[in-house]
C-alpha cells in the first residue's frame, strides 16, 4: 500500500506525504477540502503497504517467496508528480521567462513523505526500490494522501490498516488510485462511502461489498474520498483534484501547469474510451 505526499517508510506499507504551508490566492488544500481555517499547513501524503516493496500489481513473474512482499505499481503513485509540479521547489527552480514571478508567487511550499510500517527499502514494479522518510510512528498528520495498490496477493497487517484509518480521519483529503482501494475497504474507510475501482472489478465488489455505492466512472469523489479506475485514471482524478483546489480561476498556477503539462482531464463517464 501507499500514501502518497512525500514519505517512503520501508516495508510493510508506503506512503507518501507532502506538508504544505502557504495559502495561495487562488485556495488552499484546507478550505476547500475540510474547512480549516486555522490549519497553518497541508500534508500530502501516499500510502503503500507492502513487505519490503511499494506497490502491488506487477506485470512481471514471480517466485513463491515474492507473493506475499506488496510490490508497488509506478504509475498508481505517478500522478503525485502533478502536485509536486506546484510546488515552491520545484516552480522557484525555473527561469522567470518560463515561469513569471506572478506565477511563481503561487507555488505551494509543501513536505512529501513516503511512509511505511518500517524504515527498509520498498520495492516497486520495473525492479525500483526507495526508502521511506517516515514510520507509521514518526509521520506526522497528513492533510491528503495519496495512496496505490498492494500486490494482489498481499495480506494487509492490522498495524498497516490501524494506520490506514488513523490516517483517513486526520486528513482532508484521501485519494486512492487503483487497487489502492483495496487496503481502506478493508479498513473500513470505504464503507458508505460512493466509490469506483478499475472496471474488471466492479461486479464483484458490489456483490462482496454491498455497503458502498460503486460507480463505473474514472473518478469519484464523495466528501474527502477520492477513489479512481484503474492506473492512468488515476492521472485524471488528480488532476481533477487540482483543478477543483488550486485551478478553478484562469491564469492561475494549477490552470498553466495543466495546460503547459497537457494534463489529462478525459470524461469521467468513459464515453470517450
Amino acid at each position: 500500500m501507499v500514501f502518497c505526499s512525500t514519505r517512503h517508510p520501508n516495508t510493510q506499507a508506503e506512503y507518501s506525504i507532502f506538508r504544505s504551508t502557504h495559502h495561495s490566492q487562488h485556495g488552499s488544500c484546507s478550505e476547500p477540502l475540510e474547512a480549516r481555517p486555522h490549519h497553518p499547513s497541508w500534508r500530502h501524503s501516499a500510502q503503500q503497504a507492502s513487505r519490503n516493496s511499494p506497490f502491488p500489481m506487477s506485470f512481471s513473474k514471480s517466485s513463491p517467496s515474492d507473493e506475499q512482499v506488496s510490490e508497488t505499481e509506478i504509475l498508481d503513485v505517478a500522478p503525485i508528480d502533478l502536485i509536486h509540479g506546484m510546488s515552491k521547489h520545484f516552480i522557484d527552480s525555473m527561469p522567470d521567462g518560463f515561469m513569471p514571478p506572478e506565477l511563481k508567487a503561487q507555488a505551494l511550499d509543501m513536505e512529501f513523505h513516503w511512509v511505511s510500517e518500517t524504515d527498509g527499502p520498498c520495492r516497486l514494479t520495473s525492479s525500483i526500490s526507495m526508502n521511506p522518510t517516515d514510520t507509521f510512528e514518526t509521520c506526522p498528520p497528513l492533510d491528503v494522501v495519496l495512496m496505490g495498490a498492494h500486490h494482489p496477493s498481499y495480506t494487509p497487517s492490522a498495524a498497516e490498516l490501524a494506520y490506514i484509518r488513523k490516517a483517513y480521519d486526520a486528513s482532508s483529503a484521501f485519494l486512492t488510485i487503483c487497487g489502492g482501494l483495496m487496503a481502506p475497504l478493508q479498513a473500513g474507510v470505504l464503507d458508505g462511502k460512493t466509490v469506483t475501482a478499475p472496471r474488471f472489478m466492479l461486479g464483484r465488489l458490489r456483490e462482496t461489498n454491498p455497503s458502498s455505492t460503486w460507480l463505473e466512472k474514472r473518478w469519484v469523489r464523495d466528501g474527502k474520498l477520492w477513489t479512481s479506475g484503474a492506473l492512468l485514471n488515476g492521472a485524471d482524478m488528480v488532476s481533477a483534484f487540482v483543478r477543483e483546489h488550486w485551478g478553478r480561476q484562469e491564469g492561475s498556477l494549477a490552470w498553466t501547469m495543466a495546460d503547459i503539462g497537457a494534463w489529462p482531464n478525459r470524461d469521467v463517464d468513459y464515453r470517450d474510451a
